[in-house]
């Protein structure tokens, strides 16, 4: 393999990508595609035909991941993820979009959350995960949004109407079952910029975000910013 070759300037310490981009197409992968392929062909194939990983593709010439609007290993662990979710909550008008059956809502300090529940059999494994793996996440340098683990009973939610306690109960029933009277419950910080106007709000609500929430997947490469110019 040839090495980096990078033109004689100074290393780019930042990435500007913070401009508008076409809204990206939302992809509707198949559950179970994605399962096959994550615990039965891709272990199969890698021991079989183990394959290195390759370099990362956004590297500056010290070697390094350069700032950007995803990745700073100096800020992505201050920014508003450290601050949990304060009840009680509010529910909001839509659909989730990051699980099914969950519940979309603000908190008393107007910010977006989606809350969703375990599996039945499985009490406390994808919430414990999803937050753990989001501390691990914001230490490493990703921007990704805070999730926390919360057991929440009815008392902290605000509701306005039949409509509202139908929700919050067939929500608390869909997972396992509760540790006296509460339940246990994942909550995700959501990056909306406006939220939906809910009929309870006189106006249009729109959230106080402390400072930006960007979801990022972590890989190799960044946006389509050159390695050999940096």
């Amino acid at each position: 393999m040839r090495p980096a070759r990078f033109v004689d300037r100074p290393p780019i310490l930042d990435v500007a990508d913070t401009g508008p981009i076409p809204l990206p197409r939302r992809l509707d992968p198949i559950k179970e595609a994605t399962l096959s392929t994550a615990y039965v062909e891709r272990p199969l194939v890698e021991a079989l035909d183990p394959t290195r990983p390759p370099d990362a593709g956004d590297v500056n010439a010290f070697d390094d991941v350069p700032r950007s609007s995803w990745f700073s290993p100096d800020a992505a662990a201050e920014s508003d993820a450290a601050e949990p979710p304060a009840p009680p909550f509010r529910l909001l008008p839509g659909p989730t979009v990051t699980h099914e059956g969950g519940l979309a809502a603000m908190d008393a300090r107007g910010r977006q959350f989606e809350l969703w529940r375990d599996p039945v059999d499985r009490p406390e494994m994808a919430t414990g995960a999803a937050a753990a793996t989001s501390r691990i996440l914001r230490a490493l340098g990703y921007y990704t949004p805070g999730v926390w683990a919360r057991d929440l009973s009815k008392a902290d939610f605000v509701l306005h109407d039949p409509a509202d306690d139908a929700a919050v109960e067939a929500f608390f029933k869909a997972g396992p079952h509760p540790k006296g009277w509460r339940f246990r419950v994942g909550a995700g910080r959501l990056a909306r910029t406006s939220a939906p106007h809910p009929p309870w709000a006189s106006e249009p609500t729109t959230p106080t975000i402390e400072s930006p929430t960007r979801i990022a997947v972590p890989c190799g490469r960044s946006s389509p910013s050159s390695a050999g110019s940096a």
